[in-house]
């Protein structure tokens, strides 16, 4: 008899996850989600018969079998693109990584004597006054020197993240690959920018948009008898004596019950604590209410020409642009948009409810070309039309003590041998899609090997917090 799994969320996590166990033959699978599409942020939408990713995605990875895993999926559908991408700084634009002759040649001797100081003075407080290291802006300055901090790392963080002084030391340490400001020289000298610990020189996508790669698992799913609902919430999660009896959701105004052997969850963490039924202990419910996600606007332009950019993005980190990454989708693949026309994507983080949140799409795109004119890209008179897509809980917010209340979340959840919370927003994991793969295969491997989580899950996924991120 076939083992029962519900998976909450058709993103690529949980989409992998019932890939890899349809495939068995030996489990019913039912994936839930709440929106009308796949696929999750790495998804693919048209409008006015243009085809858009939800910002840039790109298929690279250092992870043994995960490539391999895509080609199967995708085939001859994916095309290598060569990277290029530039970060603009001091009103100048900067190959990304930036090579050591653009930084000798752009930086003012002041400019560079005040980094070279700011580094010597950190060696030295950190070597005497053994300063505090568990904020992302301590950590940053303590490597690199405040002057280098505020030019690069700071603006950065507050654009995409919030107040530097509060946010984690993890997230500086999984997001900046250079441990300090001496190894980021030698790489510079020695041409090790084109390490691929640091940087991709190429990379892989779909030629109809990141979408296929969901679609393909979706074709598989579905070619094994699984289920995919879309456009419907999971209300309650039942739990009786330490296991998950069933899922509640509504489906068109009535109560239906998915009975389930195993439940992988892939929504953000808070809402499942917020699922759980009977309420979880107060400690962990505080805990849930103490973590929190940023949200993300991207804000499209129609441009009347065929290509805007030389760059598949472009990232600018200076507090006077509202948006802190652009890319054109042309630069993935050239059949999304016709001829004579190209479609720049910028992108606005922010909190949700927030004044920019809240900005109508002609207020926030005043700011937009502006910034886009300072730079010289694009010119309001190019620009045909724009529109934005929202999308909530984009990024974890890795506020200090996050690491704390996370534990204390996974912890209880932990005593729930049949449910697992996984992914980006259901482990709390600033990742990108190949690590999303390999966590769907993991947790796919669990399940399939009917182990307790002691045993196999609770070892191979802290495995995760390993995770860089290579831009």
């Amino acid at each position: 008899m076939k083992k029962k799994v519900v998976v909450i969320g058709a993103g690529i996590t949980g989409l992998f996850t019932a890939y890899k166990l349809s495939q068995t033959g030996k489990h019913e699978i039912t994936v839930v989600e709440k929106e009308e599409y796949i696929g999750g942020i790495s998804s693919t939408f048209k409008h006015n018969g243009y085809q858009l990713d939800f910002g840039p995605h790109k298929i690279y990875t250092q992870i043994d079998g995960v490539l391999n895993e895509i080609v199967k999926l995708l085939g001859d559908e994916l095309i290598a693109i060569p990277k290029k991408s530039s970060i603009r700084l001091m009103g100048k634009f900067f190959n990304y990584p930036i090579s050591i002759k653009e930084l000798i040649l752009s930086l003012s001797p002041i400019t560079g004597f005040k980094i070279g100081l700011g580094y010597i003075k950190s060696v030295f407080i950190r070597t005497f006054a053994k300063p505090a290291d568990d904020t992302y802006e301590q950590w940053l300055i303590n490597r690199f020197g405040v002057h280098l901090y505020n030019i690069v790392f700071r603006p950065y963080a507050e654009k995409i993240w919030g107040e530097p002084d509060k946010l984690d030391a993890k997230l500086a340490k999984s997001r900046v690959a250079i441990p300090n400001l001496i190894e980021l020289l030698k790489g510079l000298i020695f041409n090790k920018s084109n390490n691929p610990s640091m940087n991709a020189e190429k990379f892989y996508y779909p030629k109809n948009g990141i979408i296929s790669l969901s679609s393909a698992m979706r074709i598989a799913i579905e070619g094994k008898g699984g289920r995919i609902l879309t456009l419907l919430s999971v209300d309650k999660i039942q739990i009786q004596q330490e296991r998950v009896k069933y899922v509640e959701i509504t489906n068109k105004g009535e109560k239906v019950r998915l009975d389930t052997d195993f439940l992988v969850s892939t929504i953000p963490i808070n809402e499942l604590v917020n699922r759980l039924s009977p309420v979880v202990p107060a400690d962990v419910k505080k805990a849930s209410d103490s973590i929190g996600f940023r949200s993300l606007i991207l804000l499209y332009l129609v441009v009347g020409k065929d290509r805007i950019l030389n760059d598949n993005w472009i990232f600018f980190p200076e507090k006077k642009f509202i948006f802190n990454r652009i890319s054109e989708q042309k630069g993935f693949s050239p059949t999304m948009a016709p001829e004579g026309e190209s479609i720049l994507c910028t992108e606005i983080t922010c909190n949700l409810n927030d004044e920019k949140w809240n900005s109508s799409d002609e207020e926030l795109y005043k700011h937009v070309i502006a910034g886009l004119e300072e730079a010289g890209l694009v010119y309001s008179h190019g620009v045909k039309k724009f529109f934005s897509r929202r999308i909530v809980n984009a990024y974890p917010l890795y506020k200090v003590g996050f690491s704390e209340h996370i534990s204390r979340i996974l912890s209880y959840i932990d005593g729930i041998e049949n449910l697992i919370t996984n992914g980006r927003q259901g482990m709390f994991n600033y990742n990108n899609m190949d690590h999303c793969i390999e966590m769907g295969r993991v947790c796919a491997e669990h399940i399939i090997s009917n182990r307790h989580k002691s045993e196999h899950w609770n070892v191979e996924s802290k495995k995760f917090d390993n995770f860089k991120i290579v831009d």
